[in-house]
């Protein structure tokens, strides 16, 4: 797909979801028998800490289509999981 393309469904409030398959339930994986007998999987990562992130505020789709250069407005760590507009 053509990046000024993608870039219009992307920005296209009324598109919920693209190639979405049904809910289905989640599986544990192991990495041998002696992980399932424990119940504790050596592929399993937590996520939760402190995440390096920018904010980017008034980035119009015409300015990435042009390529302009866009430059974060914040940058900063955040503790995950979070609501980035409460610890903004």
């Amino acid at each position: 797909m053509e990046l000024v393309k993608e870039l219009d469904t992307l920005f296209d409030k009324s598109i919920v979801g693209i190639n979405k398959l049904p809910y289905h339930a989640d599986f544990d994986f192991y990495r041998n028998i002696d992980e399932l007998k424990k119940k504790t999987s050596s592929l399993k990562r937590c996520l939760n800490g402190k995440w390096f992130v920018n904010y980017y505020e008034n980035v119009s789709v015409s300015d990435i289509k042009e390529g302009k250069e866009i430059k974060a407005t914040k940058s900063g760590k955040v503790n995950v999981p979070c609501n980035l507009e409460l610890n903004g």
